[in-house]
């Protein structure tokens, strides 16, 4: 049920932003390899699922949580 209702709303958000790459970050990012990330991916490119632009690439975040830790320590 949880992932049915991320569905939906991943999908709203692709259907208004049309991006070509949706990252998952934060504390999802750890999910890479686990069968919610499989389980959500199949629902995401199931053939009923059609977005308004074509299927954008689903990727976890590349520094997973600390990406606001890692940012907050970059100078300008």
């Amino acid at each position: 049920m949880f992932l049915d209702y991320l569905k939906t709303g991943v999908g709203n958000l692709i259907d208004i932003f049309e991006p070509e790459v949706v990252c998952f970050g934060g504390s999802f990012a750890y999910y890479e390899g686990n069968p919610v990330w499989f389980r959500l991916l199949e629902k995401l490119n199931a053939p009923e699922s059609t977005f308004n632009d074509g299927k954008p690439k689903f990727v976890l975040a590349k520094y997973k949580n600390d990406a606001g830790i890692i940012g907050a320590t970059i100078e300008e």
